[in-house]
């Protein structure tokens, strides 16, 4: 939490402060800055601007009391490049003869994380000096146009919620608790509370809200434009729109005659289609919206509201590059507390997701629970196929029984060497966006892009076109060098290097090829999404691990081929999700596209370009991490962002934080060896399992692969 000192003036700012004593000038306040340099006191004294100055703040209000002036600016995430911490904040005044000058700066010893744009939800946050003052009145303050709002100016603006009020669909309100730029829509009829309800510190755009009968969802804006509500003693250009609570659903303000509203909250009776509406020397014009084409849109030649932007943010709705208009995708989302080690305890639903009920294997009656997934588009379009060697499918297997075809009664080909192809799980195409702060990391999967940075890597061919589905193999590879198979009853391939693997996969025909770094870490993600848990040996199972000594101690393939999507056991046996067994346990599984290069970390989502290279890491792309040191370790801290979730600490422990192992070594260039294998006792294998000390070369019993096709 931010724990601001007192401000400093700067000497500028006595100096500037004497010439408003004296009366030859009034104290013009112009903006805020943040910063993360460390100055002392005294070298606060001859600054013009901050040691490290990282964002500037428009000022967004200013209140007096009592001879003190508060001055509050509010800062959004989404502008900032690169996150840091605040720990200075600097207040700029005009000077009539030395220009805009720092007049006071504060320092914080406790600073607040600021996460970067890219790798967090958009927050806001508010910064807030109070400053002794002689003569209010000698005060001017440059509100920034674009300047944030926060709770209290939106009050103002559309009004707190009532208590036992009857509230109509999209009314909307403001409420105490809310974020910063946050306000809450009405999604479901009905009449409030007679107490308010307590709004979580945690809230978030899209969480909901009950208030007795009324269910209000909670939508950030970024900016007063955004919200477009009318607001009192403001001058408004012909042409401006706006909305207004006293409105029905779906009615909106157009502005007939510029000039500037009433000083107290717009009053109409019985609005309709056409009626006009006096509001101090303005005059509204009222028009009904049937669909979002009928706002206008801001142009230089039309003072409209809104951009064609802020329209496709109206409500989840979204324009297309020919005009047509759509619903944005669900958003599923978890984030895991970094300060929180219980495995169970430490994740938490957010968006969509929130509310769900996770899925968990029932280990003692032999039944998975999908819990509140089962009907998702991921679960339910997760399908065991037959998949010719040209990558065309040839039929659907029983989900439940995979020795007949779909029907039930034929028999398939899911053990038959001479078939021309192999049993694969075909995994439908999901976006999925990956960031942290410093308190979270969090993982949001939707079926379509919900914005640019959602990414279907895994789906990505060498083409660099998405694809609705890739394929991965329902069995670890089975076979040798010449020509690596998917199919139940075999015996696992080993003691083969990673060139050997590769070229017994890719003998299958152009598409095919190992597991991939980005399909493990897509597989993953969907498995911790509906377990809620980063103990996923105790939603999905253990899988075989077993301390093995040789190649005796593993599985021959297909011993869940009659067990469904999803199984798993709390004991040394087989572990299956969708529809793909040994996804951990059994035998370390070789993935590409993950390098350790001699300590720093280096990866490649999609196949373009290079492809997936050996021994070198052209074409891959330098993460930044450098490879904690560790062997059959247990991984307690994870780096998240866009390239998945990359272990940065192993020092925990097979019941706390991730409860999966990890191994390196840094002193040469390592390959990805994932999920474990039974060479190692149950706990220390699992979907974050992560090993990168050995080397491409490296040839055992215990290491195997399996193919994949996109």
């Amino acid at each position: 939490m931010a724990n601001w000192t007192g401000g400093v003036l700067t000497k500028w700012g006595r100096e500037l402060q004497a010439k408003v004593l004296a009366g030859t000038t009034r104290l013009e306040l112009t903006r805020i800055k943040l910063g993360s340099g460390s100055e002392t006191a005294e070298q606060v004294d001859n600054m013009r601007d901050l040691y490290d100055p990282k964002a500037s703040l428009g000022i967004s209000s200013v209140a007096y009391e009592d001879n003190l002036c508060t001055v509050t600016g509010i800062i959004i995430t989404q502008g900032i490049e690169t996150g840091f911490y605040a720990k200075e904040w600097g207040l700029f005044a005009q000077d009539p003869d030395e220009g805009e000058i720092l007049y006071m700066i504060s320092l914080d010893n406790i600073p607040d994380w600021i996460p970067p744009g890219s790798q967090a939800l958009t927050i806001s946050a508010s910064y807030a000096m109070t400053i002794a003052v002689e003569n209010t009145e000698n005060i001017t303050v440059n509100i920034s146009p674009t300047g944030l709002v926060d709770v209290d100016m939106l009050n103002s603006i559309i009004g707190v919620a009532g208590r036992s009020t009857i509230y109509s669909l999209n009314q909307t309100v403001t409420m105490e608790g809310l974020p910063a730029m946050h306000y809450l829509r009405c999604v479901t009829p009905g009449t409030t509370d007679a107490t308010a309800p307590i709004i979580s510190s945690s809230v978030q755009d899209g969480d909901l809200i009950t208030d007795g009968s009324v269910v209000w969802q909670v939508v950030k804006a970024a900016n007063l434009s955004e919200l477009g509500f009318r607001t009192p003693n403001t001058l408004v250009p012909l042409g401006r729109i706006a909305f207004s609570t006293v409105l029905p659903p779906g009615y909106f303000l157009e502005c007939e005659v510029s000039g500037t509203t009433d000083d107290g909250p717009l009053v109409v009776s019985d609005p309709a289609e056409g009626d006009t509406v006096e509001d101090g020397t303005v005059t509204w014009s009222i028009h009904i919206i049937g669909s979002v084409s009928d706002i206008p849109v801001a142009t230089e030649s039309a003072n409209g509201l809104m951009s064609a932007e802020d329209k496709a943010k109206m409500n989840s709705i979204y324009i297309d590059a020919t005009g047509g208009i759509g619903t944005k995708s669900g958003r599923f989302g978890i984030r895991i507390d970094k300060r929180n080690s219980d495995p169970a305890t430490r994740c938490e639903y957010i968006f969509d997701a929130k509310g769900m009920g996770p899925c968990g294997m029932d280990f003692t009656n032999g039944i998975f629970n999908y819990g509140d997934w089962g009907d998702l588009w991921f679960v339910k379009n997760n399908k065991p196929v037959m998949l010719k060697s040209d990558g065309t499918v040839d039929y659907f297997l029983d989900p439940d029984d995979y020795t007949k075809k779909e029907d039930g009664v034929t028999a398939s080909d899911v053990a038959n060497t001479s078939y021309d192809g192999n049993a694969m799980a075909r995994i439908p195409l999901v976006y999925v966006k990956r960031w942290e702060d410093g308190r979270y990391e969090y993982e949001v999967i939707s079926e379509t892009p919900f914005d640019d940075t959602y990414k279907a890597f895994a789906h990505t061919d060498a083409a660099g076109d998405i694809k609705d589905f890739f394929y991965y193999s329902m069995f670890g590879g089975s076979g040798n060098a010449s020509k690596i198979r998917s199919l139940s009853g075999q015996t696992l391939a080993q003691s083969l290097t990673a060139t050997q693997e590769i070229a017994g996969c890719t003998a299958n025909g152009t598409g095919w090829y190992t597991h991939t770094w980005s399909q493990r870490e897509l597989i993953r993600t969907l498995c911790l999404l509906m377990g809620c848990s980063t103990d996923l040996q105790s939603i999905f199972g253990n899988g075989n691990c077993r301390s093995a000594s040789s190649a005796s101690g593993m599985l021959a393939t297909g011993t869940l081929k009659d067990k469904g999507q999803f199984y798993g056991y709390n004991n040394t046996n087989q572990v299956k999700v969708f529809h793909i067994e040994k996804f951990w346990g059994d035998q370390w599984d070789r993935v590409a596209g993950l390098i350790n290069n001699n300590g720093r970390i280096y990866v490649k989502m999609t196949p373009e370009g290079n492809g997936y290279r050996v021994t070198d890491v052209t074409g891959y792309e330098d993460t930044g991490l450098t490879a904690p040191s560790g062997f059959a370790s247990y991984i307690n801290g994870m780096h998240c962002d866009k390239n998945g979730m990359i272990p940065t600490l192993a020092t925990g422990s097979s019941t706390t934080h991730y409860c999966d192992g990890y191994w390196t070594n840094n002193t040469q260039l390592d390959y990805l060896f994932a999920g474990a294998g039974a060479d190692y006792a149950t706990a220390i294998g699992g979907p974050f399992c992560f090993s990168v000390n050995r080397a491409p070369s490296d040839a055992s019993w215990n290491i195997g692969c399996g193919l994949s096709y996109v």
